[in-house]
């Protein structure tokens, strides 16, 4: 009851203080990196899409991915432009229904209406048309974390109640839907840094990160042990020689076509991989079909947009008029990073495969709406981020940005 009535007098606050906010310019470089890393994938997919259509389409348009595409980025810019406009306030009040939209999809999943798809049961619907629900469990991780973090009184991020439990509990939860029964270790590991970055930057006192990390750690220890594919997949990379034609024969394909694009890569449309060798050319593979046809510089040009783009979420998380808005931020610029981390590290050999997507990049629906709606909603935070009322009108009007700190203020929201 305490903690209702909590929340009850907070949103009053932040419907006081939104009234006090005026909205400036959004940033405008965090919705240019979006479009570039969509463009690049619309156009990648766009080159590769009649081999894909003729390898795993029995007719059809030879241009059915790129169409496909196309319209998930539709849908997604719609989905973008709402969440620009919803006040942070609106989030607040949805997320009881976002925590049982998320768990009752997970639950769901148990049923007939649940997808399997090699070997792993990660999608609630049809195989025409599906959803998974990992990625609304990350969106709405972000804003429950930001929600209790925000919310806590001076001295309770440090009490083991307040803070550590629940957090253990929430990804205690997750980890048995998504690890268990998604066999998802990829995105369970994107969950936990998001709550592991919010916890941390929230006032975390040292001892509490060590045993998160610990318990984490022993955690992903425990679901390689206790999973055999897993094992082999561990084995297969600190000995990719071994099993080229089994286990290790996707991780294989894909280092020959991130060494095959050198320097400047095969050109457009020239991709020889995306010939029924590698796996998920258009999804999870994604980056190693931009390594083969822009080569090593390509590359390194997606690497560098997805630096800027993170960079951008924090920066405005660093501005951001409270800590909610502020920790929603960084929420989500952790997880673009991380999840763009374990995909291109896993496609250049340096970590295991998980089967993860590349945002913005990859095909496919349901990470490219949750990332555009998780974008519109950071759009609308840099709106509102806090200006020094002493700085110059000209230099405030060029860029549209904040130039006073505010984050880990006092709590509010627009």
């Amino acid at each position: 009851m305490k903690t209702l009535t909590r929340i009850r007098n907070q949103n009053q606050n932040y419907a006081r203080q939104s009234t006090r906010l005026r909205a400036h310019r959004p940033d405008t470089g965090l919705i240019l990196l979006v479009g570039i890393l969509l463009v690049i994938g619309v156009v990648v997919i766009y080159s590769i899409s009649p081999t894909l259509s003729r390898e795993l389409l029995d007719g059809g348009s030879e241009n059915y991915f790129a169409y496909a595409q196309l319209g998930h980025i539709g849908l997604g810019i719609l989905v973008f432009a709402v969440a620009a406009k919803i006040p942070l306030t609106w989030w607040r009040k949805l997320l009881p229904w976002l925590v049982l939209a998320t768990l009752a999809s997970f639950l769901l999943m148990l049923t007939p209406l649940g997808v399997t798809s090699g070997g792993a049961t990660r999608w609630l619907g049809t195989a025409s048309l599906s959803f998974q629900p990992v990625e609304l469990a990350k969106f709405t991780l972000v804003i429950g974390a930001a929600a209790w973090f925000s919310g806590l009184k001076d001295g309770e991020i440090k009490r083991f109640s307040f803070a550590l439990a629940p957090l253990l509990i929430a990804l205690g939860v997750l980890s048995v839907f998504v690890v268990l029964h998604q066999s998802d270790l990829g995105s369970m590991l994107v969950l936990a840094a998001i709550a592991a970055s919010i916890f941390f930057v929230a006032g975390a006192p040292l001892r509490h990160i060590g045993y998160l990390l610990g318990i984490g750690l022993a955690g992903i220890i425990l679901s390689i042990v206790l999973a055999p594919h897993r094992m082999e997949r561990l084995r297969t990379f600190f000995n990719p020689e071994q099993g080229i034609a089994e286990t290790g024969y996707h991780l294989h394909q894909a280092l020959i076509a991130v060494g095959s694009g050198g320097l400047f890569g095969l050109g457009l449309g020239e991709s020889v991989q995306v010939y029924g060798y590698l796996p998920e050319a258009a999804n999870d593979s994604i980056f190693a079909i931009i390594g083969e046809t822009f080569g090593l510089l390509g590359g390194l040009v997606i690497v560098a947009l997805f630096v800027l783009l993170v960079s951008r979420c924090l920066v405005i998380a660093r501005w951001a008029h409270d800590r909610f808005a502020g920790y929603i931020a960084l929420g989500i610029g952790t997880w673009i990073a991380v999840q763009a981390l374990i995909n291109i590290t896993a496609m250049i050999g340096m970590i295991p495969l998980s089967g993860i997507t590349l945002p913005l990049v990859s095909y496919g629906g349901s990470s490219l709406l949750f990332v555009m709606l998780a974008m519109g909603v950071v759009t609308h935070i840099s709106m509102y981020t806090v200006r020094n009322r002493n700085e110059n009108r000209t230099h405030r009007g060029r860029n549209g940005r904040a130039h006073r700190p505010a984050f880990g203020g006092s709590p509010g929201a627009v």
